[in-house]
């Protein structure tokens, strides 16, 4: 019935009014219409463009995976949908002049002004394209943007994205999918075509998009932000959107194509050029082509286009395209494919609309008409994207307004010589001679089943065709349906989308209640309103149309569908058991009767729908009522349920038992007077189909009764129902069955009874079926193959498609037979596969009937209990675990352990840490004008976040305020009275300084400790913190600064660069940052802060994404530490690939890469240095024969130069060379095909002692004594790194000790060190945790009490020689157990480092035992580091009192050098907040040796040995391992214990001969390294169990790539913490 009826005005024309400011008129614009030179134009001049509007329905395409087996994958959900509210919003687009106005629901949402094109805008539309997901880092980019990509080394990722992709990409963000492949693109590599490969449901969206177009662009608005403009060679006509895409008609004489028959193009995908659109030759005998009208090759008119179900290829949908020639005044349909040869019936192999094209070369043939741009198209773009190469790169143009295609029409002609898309005919009108312009609409509707209809409404003719899409498809030469007439026809949708049509007769409005037999009815409307002449329908949004007449416009609302779910189920029931015609006649007579008799805003509406229903349903049976007992029913008052409130009305009913035969009297007399009354139309009974409506309607009835929600509300109703009918057709044994089941009524023989005698067919007396008794007793088996269908006795249970598809007939007892069967046939874990199939939950079996819903209950507790570990997340929700279905769905490409679900809101931040400044012993109060804060807050922990990760609290805010910089420390000086004012000044300047040289060094710990905490806004420059160099001096509260006149220019330059580092490595893994950004960030005269902050960009990975074009400007820079940064971070970027733009850099600055005869560059020593590790890092595991040898040499290049005359710090230059050669030969034992003739071993071992091999002995002539303080460093950890973990004994034998003490004065005391670390590092599985482990390392003669006789200075030696092999035993302890909290290897550590603090505490009074002193306090700096390790990102207290110990040195005897290893074990123990550990890969151990090299500066501009900046490889053997459990109720991590079973780390055994312990730990904890870990198990009984098994599996790889393990509490369970 027509609900309501306003006055419409578009709320665009409102607005206008309203805001005239956001018009911009076009009647300024100067417009030339090129398609009057055309022969035979029309040459009347050109009319401004009047105002329009569009209606569209808000939800009328929801988002949706492309070609996703819906129905397919959860039929359940499409057959019982949920009604949407948003369908009734409406959306609008307003057009006038320049502007176009986007409003939904009737406010404004966004306008848009196209004044700087100086264009009208011809349409707006709304479209949908597809976009790829990104599961990755990687930024917005097309398809064949991304393949071109990975061709080039330099842009594997997309660095031309800003503020807004990044902030999309972090909320599972997509990047377009390609529509086509254009010309000249390079080939794909084996990567691209993996990912092109992927299943295109897993991988596409579809997303809406505004599409407004201009003279010559479209411009394509994206929700989010993002807008793509497609350049256009000519003006459209008219645009359709197609079901991926625009379909657009250029404007009549504008473009001439014979050669392509056709004047349409399509654009489906905004970052490329539009397709031709072609006439496919099919070989059909009415077929007929574009190109046969000679004299107007552009006779087609686009007018419709839509998309249809193919009903003969099931799950495939097929694109109808309505054009009308104007020639012969005849619409033809056309299907819009991508494929050139005939689509033929029931064999359609379709690829996606959007698939990119085969690449096809150019013919070269050029076109007169499409060579040069349109006359209108020289209009200026928006000068949104950049010209020059540079600024293309820069990445400078505007990410949300980017300008594709051709400016001038030349690449469009080339992408033109091969059309995309095809159209194939499929049907034609004859031609008529009526002449003038087209008046006609199409649009689609449904027939009674629920089969498309094409509709084309010719208003000239007053003639409705209907045409069926199954038979268009099919290519029927008749697919006619019906002729219709008829003035004006709209669709409208009743039901979800059913569209049904509503028709102007005789100036009335009527529906067409079944096409093919043509029944109409007329549409109530309501009588306070009255309709004038109409003139037109349109503007169809859903059940909203508007009727245009004289009087204006009127907006006008239809309710079709009925509220009451049982009418919707018994229209269902009555659809399966009557023949389509009768049922179309019971459906209008119902519609009519509902329209007349039920009021809408009734509050018993369903009831009164409920009684219509009954009485439309008996007015088809011939009925005569007992006239004796009328008087007795007319006697019973019935009290009228419109006159009480509903609350009253329940309250009064309940106190009235009612009579049921006076309700019965009522309802068939109502049915005779309405049977009586449509007698005219013929005389249609229903006693042929009696039977069968009872056995449907008998299934609607057992399914009320096994839904425990429904027998309460629709039983007793749906029971009077069927007692009535089986009184009819005399069912006794039915009825009988039905006062069993509680509805003691009686017979209704005594008031109603058929007035025509009743043939009685064999099956009445059959009882009626019991569902369920019939599941309980006789359920479907294997053994018992029964059909639902056989036990109601029927043909089918499921009605027609078309049938309304909010109805849930039968869905109860469907559901619960269909998961017996699948019980009985295949077992438990098919009845669940089932449930994931229909989209079945735990809940909706509750909802059955106790009795036969306890099996099915069981079965889904037992698998709660024991669920299968290789299911889906659909698989777990359907079984009630919301642990397990968030676990395998929390896959993540990069683990952020400091991601913001760890994080307090900002408030919360702030308190907590005013908090600590007003309360922590090491910051004492009072915020004095000396002191400064850091400018970053992201690198603390909430307190249940720390207690959950650490087990206590307030310590990680001790060592965050112990390794910040920018705070002004304090110091207690004694107090000296006997000075002078000069002298305490002088005295106070002496602790500043000592106080200094602890800051300066702290900011390399504070990055370690930091790392991954950060997330830049990337619309400001990323902020660097300061260095602190004053301090409070107490108790006198003084602050003092330091006099920068004691140290040289360059003093500060290095704390400066790790505090850049510092910096940099604080930016968030999960948030990557793009080249323009990095360039913003960095002022044009760089810094050293700037230097380390690139550095630490490469260490992260993203300075990948500079552009080249940036690199000079970073190598030229005045600053060599900001060179060195970008040369170090650039080659941690791009390790291990061999890049040859990377190497070219490199090589410039290295001597043994320049021709022979080039010119000596003085590099400075730094910048070699640099460079020669940075090749090595490139290189890395490469065994490259060229740079292998080049680094041999340039260890060598000073052994025999004179060192005085050498540049200071050269020997860093041969330690690089070292460090270098290992990482190219990591691990590769030196026996490759590559280096076998190249002796590097011996070489080395030469380099190492100064000696030869005995065969070179003997030819070798006699050469000067080898420099080994330069050499022998560089050549022992070369050879550690090439023969890491081979095992190789003959290499180590060399490399170890000699066993004499003569030998200790033929070496060096800290080459032992590194010795030690060599040989270890070759026998790598022969490191053990223990004392005596350690103490082997040690000469048999060291082990021994020293000889009486011998001299205190041997002694000493002794000593010496002693401390470093225990140091270097120390750290192979620590990096053999990196990671891996191994208790004991810690314990052996822990006792090393504290006999060694006691031992640095002994006075020296020599010069020798100042000299062991020394060499004890290198060993301190290396056991802390090698202890911090092995606990990495535990924050062990034990190890942090010891580091508290070490921070607590301020005094002339510590220097920089002791300060950084302390404070890097202190960050190493917190790495990344306890986020991050370590791992023992080979890369990795090479990153530890050369960040923990055992010699540190000895001041902060000390570079001798080892340069500073590789101190931050430690970054290389980052590892994210630790496990926090999120409880899916509370979604918060929780602390629970975990059973570990690990293997035991003795790799030397077979893998079945090592012994297997099961470990208890508390999560959040660092779990074991995962190759050893064998299962993880849930150890407590408060949640429900889950075992994860270490097999490689889906579930496993949840857990490694998320971080984090999802548990379920049981219901009414308390956490651990709550019971604590």
């Amino acid at each position: 019935m027509l609900r309501s009826v306003w006055e419409f005005v578009p709320c665009g024309r409102e607005f206008a009014t309203r805001n005239p400011h956001l018009v911009v008129e076009s009647s300024g614009m100067k417009q030339t219409d090129f398609s009057h030179f055309s022969k035979g134009a029309n040459r009347s001049k050109i009319k401004p463009k009047d105002a329009a509007y569009t209606l569209y329905a808000v939800d009328e395409r929801p988002t949706k995976d492309i070609f996703q087996q819906d129905s397919n994958r959860f039929p359940h959900s499409d057959k019982n949908p949920v009604l949407n509210p948003a369908m009734h919003l409406e959306e609008e687009l307003y057009v006038e002049g320049s502007t176009v106005m986007w409003s939904r629901g009737g406010h404004l949402l966004k306008s848009f002004k196209y004044e700087m094109e100086k264009q009208p805008v011809e349409l707006a539309l709304f479209a949908w394209f597809p976009f790829e997901r990104v599961s990755g880092p990687t930024m917005y980019a097309t398809v064949d943007q991304r393949d071109d990509q990975f061709d080039l080394n330099d842009n594997n990722e997309d660095d031309t994205a800003d503020l807004l992709k990044k902030i999309l990409r972090q909320h599972n963000t997509f990047s377009i999918a390609s529509s086509n492949t254009r010309l000249g693109k390079r080939k794909r590599t084996e990567q691209a075509q993996k990912s092109r490969q992927q299943p295109l449901s897993k991988r596409t969206i579809m997303r809406k998009a505004l599409c407004i177009i201009l003279r010559d662009t479209v411009k394509i608005h994206f929700e989010d932000g993002m807008m793509y403009s497609v350049h256009l060679p000519f003006p459209v006509q008219n645009a359709c959107a197609l079901q991926i895409g625009l379909l657009l008609e250029p404007k009549r004489g504008e473009l001439v194509t014979e050669d392509h028959g056709t004047t349409f193009i399509s654009i489906t995908d905004p970052s490329s050029e539009a397709e031709w659109v072609s006439k496919a030759e099919d070989a059909n005998d009415f077929a007929m082509s574009f190109s046969m009208d000679k004299s107007s090759p552009a006779a087609h008119e686009l007018v419709f286009a839509t998309t249809v179900e193919d009903y003969a290829a099931k799950q495939q949908r097929q694109q109808l395209v309505i054009t009308y020639n104007d020639k012969k005044c005849a619409h033809s349909v056309w299907l819009y494919s991508d494929q050139k040869d005939r689509v033929l019936p029931y064999k359609m192999k379709r690829k996606p609309a959007f698939h990119s094209a085969l690449p096809q070369k150019s013919k070269g043939k050029q076109r007169k008409n499409l060579t040069s741009p349109s006359p209108m198209a020289t209009t200026p773009p928006p000068l949104t994207r950049k010209d020059s190469f540079v600024q293309f790169h820069e990445d400078f143009s505007s990410d949300t307004d980017q300008l594709y295609g051709s400016e001038a029409g030349d690449s469009f002609t080339e992408s033109t010589d091969s059309a995309g898309q095809y159209l194939h005919l499929l049907y034609e009108e004859k031609p008529t001679r009526r002449k003038g312009q087209r008046q006609s609409s199409v649009f689609i509707a449904h027939d009674v089943e629920g089969y498309e209809i094409l509709c084309i409404m010719k208003k000239k003719e007053g003639l409705l065709l209907c045409l069926s899409v199954p038979q268009l498809l099919l290519r029927r030469t008749d697919p006619l349906v019906a002729r219709i007439a008829a003035s004006h026809a709209i669709p409208v949708s009743s039901r979800k989308g059913f569209k049904e049509i509503i028709i102007v007769r005789d100036n009335k409005l009527q529906l067409i209640v079944d096409i093919r037999q043509q029944l109409l009815t007329p549409l109530v409307v309501p009588t306070n309103v009255q309709i004038p002449d109409i003139t037109d329908l349109r503007d169809s949004v859903v059940c909203r149309f508007n009727i245009a007449s004289s009087e204006g416009i009127k907006r006008c609302q239809v309710d079709l569908t009925p509220e009451s779910g049982m009418v919707l189920d018994g229209l269902a029931a009555l659809a399966c058991a009557l023949p389509i015609a009768k049922y179309g006649l019971f459906r209008k007579r119902l519609i009519e009767y509902s329209f007349t008799k039920v009021q809408n805003d009734s509050d018993e509406r369903a009831d009164a729908e409920w009684d219509a229903f009954i009485i439309a349903l008996l007015s088809f049976f011939p009925l005569q009522v007992n006239e004796e007992i009328m008087d007795v029913c007319q006697d019973q008052q019935v009290l009228p349920k419109t006159r009480l409130p509903p609350k009253l009305r329940a309250m009064v009913d309940a106190s009235i038992k009612p009579n049921p035969a006076v309700r019965v009297r009522s309802l068939v007399s109502q049915a005779i007077e309405l049977s009586e009354r449509d007698a005219k139309d013929g005389a249609v009974d229903f006693l042929n189909e009696a039977d069968n409506i009872v056995r449907y309607l008998h299934l609607q009835y057992e399914d009320y009764r096994v839904s425990q929600v429904k027998r309460k509300q629709m039983i007793q109703d749906m029971g009077l129902l069927q007692v009535l009918l089986c009184t009819l057709i005399q069912k006794q044994g039915w009825i009988k069955y039905y006062i069993a089941q509680g509805f003691d009524m009686g017979s209704f023989e005594n008031v109603v009874q058929l007035s025509a005698p009743f043939t009685n067919i064999s099956r009445r007396n059959i009882d009626p079926p019991d569902v369920i008794n019939t599941l309980y007793y006789f359920p479907p088996t294997t053994e018992n193959p029964i059909k639902l269908d056989e036990v109601f006795g029927v043909s089918r249970i499921d009605p027609a498609t078309g049938i309304n598809q909010y109805h849930t007939y039968g869905h109860t007892v469907k559901m619960a037979w269909m998961l017996y069967e699948a019980l009985g046939t295949g077992g438990p874990e098919k009845m669940v596969t089932r449930m994931v199939e229909e989209g079945i939950y735990r809940r909706e079996i509750e909802d059955i009937d106790s009795f036969i819903a306890t099996p099915l209950l069981n079965v889904l507790d037992t698998f709660r209990e024991t669920p299968v570990m290789t299911w889906t997340d659909e698989h777990y929700r359907a079984i009630d675990r919301h642990d397990m279905a968030e676990q395998v769905s929390a896959i993540s490409p990069v683990i952020d352990p400091n991601a913001e679900k760890f994080r307090l809101p900002i408030q919360e931040v702030i308190l907590y840490a005013l908090f600590w400044l007003l309360t922590d012993t090491v910051i004492k109060s009072d915020l004095s004008d000396g002191e400064t804060t850091s400018l970053f807050d992201s690198d603390r922990l909430n307190t249940d976040t720390e207690n959950l990760r650490f087990g206590y609290t307030g310590v990680l805010e001790t060592v965050r305020t112990s390794l910040d910089s920018t705070r002004t420390p304090e110091i207690v000086v004694p107090d000296r009275p006997d000075l002078g004012d000069d002298e305490i000044t002088a005295e106070h300047q002496i602790h500043v300084m000592n106080l200094i040289q602890r800051t300066l060094a702290l900011s390399i710990g504070r990055g370690i400790y930091s790392y991954g905490t950060y997330k830049p806004d990337l619309t400001k420059a990323f902020p660097l913190d300061t260095i602190n160099l004053s301090a409070k001096l107490l108790p006198l509260r003084t602050v003092v600064q330091a006099d920068d006149r004691s140290w040289n220019q360059d003093y500060l330059q290095w704390a400066q660069f790790h505090n850049g580092v510092a910096s940099g490595l604080r930016i968030s893994p999960s948030h990557k940052v793009n080249g323009s950004w990095i360039v913003f960030s960095n002022p044009e005269e760089l810094k050293p802060e700037h230097g380390g902050f690139l550095l630490a960009l490469g260490l992260n990975g993203n300075l990948k994404q500079l552009p080249l074009l940036h690199w000079y400007r970073y190598m030229t820079q005045s600053c060599e530490l900001a060179t060195a940064g970008f040369v170090l971070g650039a080659a941690a970027a791009y390790r291990g690939t061999k890049d040859s733009k990377v190497t070219k850099l490199l090589s410039v600055h290295i001597p043994a890469l320049l021709p022979e005869e080039s010119a000596t560059l003085r590099h400075s020593v730094l910048i070699q240095a640099t460079c020669l590790l940075s090749i090595g890092l490139v290189y890395m595991g490469s065994c490259d024969r060229m740079m292998s040898s080049v680094m041999v040499s340039e260890i060598g290049r000073h052994a025999y130069a004179d060192s005085s005359m050498m540049d200071s710090d050269f020997e860093s230059c041969a330690l690089a060379a070292g460090f270098a050669l290992g990482y190219i030969t990591l691990g590769s034992g030196g026996d490759t095909a590559s280096l076998a003739d190249l002796q590097i071993k011996d070489k080395l071992y030469h380099l190492m002692t100064g000696h030869h091999t005995q065969q070179k002995q003997q030819t070798q002539p006699r050469q000067k004594f080898i420099n080994l303080d330069v050499t022998s460093a560089a050549a022992t950890i070369a050879l550690g790194l090439m023969y890491l973990k081979t095992e190789n004994s003959r290499i180590a034998e060399r490399v170890d000790v000699l066993d004499t003490r003569p030998y200790l004065n033929y070496i060096r005391p800290d080459f032992l060190l590194l010795r030690i670390v060599a040989k270890n590092l070759i026998m790598w599985n022969t490191i053990r945790p223990t004392d005596p482990w350690i103490d082997q390392q040690l000469p048999t003669f060291m082990r021994e009490d020293p000889p009486p006789e011998q001299e205190d200075w041997q002694t000493e030696a002794s000593k010496q020689a002693m401390y470093n092999i225990i140091a270097g035993a120390c750290l192979c302890i620590g990096l053999r157990y990196a990671g891996s909290d191994n208790q004991v290897a810690f314990r052996c550590l822990l006792s090393r480092l504290d006999n060694l603090i006691k031992a640095s505490n002994v006075t020296a009074v020599s010069f020798q035992e100042h000299i062991t002193k020394s060499a004890i306090k290198t060993a301190v700096d290396v056991v802390a580091t090698a202890a911090a390790m092995v606990v990495a990102g535990t924050g062990n207290l034990e190890l942090l009192e010891r580091l508290k110990i070490l921070h607590g040195r301020v005094h002339g005897n510590v220097n920089y050098g002791n300060h950084m290893a302390t404070h890097m074990a202190m960050g190493l123990l917190f790495a990344g907040l306890g986020g991050y550990t370590l791992k023992t890969t080979n890369e990795a151990i090479a990153g530890l040796l050369t960040a923990f090299y055992p010699y540190y500066p000895i001041s902060p501009d000390d570079n001798r040995y080892s340069l500073q900046a590789f101190r931050h490889l430690w970054t290389l053997a980052l590892d994210v391992r630790w496990l926090t459990p999120f409880d899916v109720d509370t979604v918060k991590p929780c602390r629970v214990p975990l059973l570990l079973t690990v293997c035991q780390d003795e790799p030397w055994l077979p893998e079945s001969e090592r012994q297997v312990k099961e470990i208890r730990v508390i999560a959040p904890t660092v779990i074991p390294t995962y190759t050893l870990v064998k299962s993880i198990q849930l150890d407590s009984s408060r949640y429900l169990p889950i075992r994860i098994q270490m097999d490689g599996g889906m579930y496993q790889k949840s857990v490694l790539n998320s971080g984090m393990l999802c548990i379920q509490r049981r219901p009414g369970r308390m956490t651990h913490d709550e019971v604590m």
